[in-house]
């Protein structure tokens, strides 16, 4: 009673893992927020729930701005909170140029 030539050997099992965190009903309900430097993460921020215009112009104005120097580059995408009026000029206040990535 041995293995036929013909016959695969035994694979060994992986062991079975434990399941990791589950988010609350299927979804994450935090956003992070940061900014991303050529050498580093800056202003780093979570916010619970979904990220309005008003939270993100907080987090610009608080957060963001603050962590950026006069003639900084910021480059962000193009969604709609993003591109408010309000949140462009706390930007460029600070003395930083501001673009958007193209659509």
């Amino acid at each position: 009673m041995g293995q036929d030539q013909h016959d695969a050997p035994p694979q060994p099992r992986a062991p079975r893992r434990a399941a990791g965190p589950k988010a609350p009903l299927g979804r994450w309900r935090s956003i992070f927020l940061a900014a991303l430097r050529h050498d580093r993460i800056s202003a780093p921020c979570v916010i619970d729930g979904r990220i309005k215009g008003e939270s993100f112009l907080v987090y610009v104005e608080q957060v963001f701005v603050p962590s950026h120097r006069p003639g900084d580059i910021i480059i962000i995408d193009n969604l709609g909170n993003h591109k408010g009026k309000t949140v462009r000029r706390a930007i460029r206040a600070a003395g930083a140029k501001l673009f958007f990535l193209p659509p």
